[in-house]
């Protein structure tokens, strides 16, 4: 995937022999939009960064979002990652105002559209529910500055297929499987839980066991916590052969007893160490190539490769 940064915002990338030129900076396209928002509201006063909102229409109570195409290390589409950013953003401002406008990279939803990523397509369930109920409206836009609104068709077509539902009620069945399969015990728990209030520590308390001066046992606990508090849905992007950051997928499916790294050897296995990936979606969807790659070991590049050629 050869990337070439053209300007300061302005990247191309090349997938599957297809160019894309994305803009991964908001600075790029703030000013067309100001311009769109002028010319569509000309009697409205525009404020630029208010509240932590990039734009509003004071005269019609009207937040605007605008999010760049996150890419990520070794030249990936953060994709799970601009799905976070934009439900948090859009939840948040039709909670307060009522209705939300939002624009994003007209490339990266060709990029969504592509043979490529169809298997890491977004979990877009509330944003077409809040675009049937006329809360939100949402924009394209490419570096030059060229403006379309996005139908609730063309949403829906890169929706992903896979119920993040089903995966959020696992995280408890995950969590359980993973702590017993480290040998914690409630007590165990319990005791570094009265440790930090002994400290009168006010950081979360995954947080707080993340610390560096924390033994490692409690750092570890941290980690898992961590992990499947944030990450489990890029793990079922991995199980569904999407596109996805290597060091942060293999970090987080390494604490979960999923993948195991040799250092003796630099080596990759897939593995099920604590009986949780039945709890995966994509897992379960894809369960013969997964199942046909346990135990078997492979270095970090030729790992990757078969599982990107997986899904094409």
């Amino acid at each position: 995937m050869p990337e070439e940064e053209l300007e300061d915002g302005v990247t191309k990338l090349v997938f599957d022999g297809e160019e894309y030129i994305f803009w991964n900076k908001a600075e790029i396209v703030l000013p067309f939009i100001y311009e769109y928002l002028k010319n569509y509201f000309p009697s409205q006063l525009i404020l630029r960064e208010f509240n932590h909102i990039d734009f509003v229409v004071l005269g019609e109570n009207l937040p605007i979002e605008v999010q760049s195409t996150i890419i990520l290390g070794r030249s990936n589409i953060g994709s799970s990652y601009f799905e976070q950013m934009i439900e948090k953003q859009i939840k948040q401002n039709v909670e307060r105002y009522g209705h939300c406008w939002f624009f994003f990279d007209s490339e990266f939803l060709r990029y969504l559209k592509s043979r490529i990523s169809r298997a890491n397509r977004l979990d877009l369930g509330w944003l077409i529910n809040y675009m049937h109920g006329e809360l939100v409206k949402a924009f394209v836009i490419n570096y030059c500055g060229e403006i379309k609104h996005l139908s609730i068709k063309n949403i829906e077509y890169i929706k992903k297929k896979v119920d993040y539902n089903e995966l959020n009620n696992n995280e408890v069945k995950i969590l359980s499987q993973v702590i017993l399969g480290h040998g914690y015990s409630s007590k165990e728990i319990r005791s570094f839980y009265y440790n930090k209030k002994y400290l009168q520590n006010r950081a979360a308390f995954a947080t707080w066991l993340r610390r560096k001066e924390q033994p490692e046992r409690e750092k570890r606990l941290g980690y898992i916590l961590f992990t499947i508090s944030s990450d489990l849905r890029i793990i079922d992007d991995l199980f569904a052969f999407g596109e996805v950051d290597w060091n942060r997928v293999s970090t987080a499916a390494s604490f979960l007893g999923i993948l195991y790294y040799e250092n003796e050897t630099k080596l990759w296995s897939m593995e099920d160490l604590y009986d949780i990936n039945k709890y995966f979606p994509s897992y379960n969807k894809n369960r013969a190539f997964w199942d046909e790659l346990k135990h078997r070991k492979f270095l970090k590049l030729e790992f990757e490769t078969i599982i990107r050629g997986a899904g094409n």
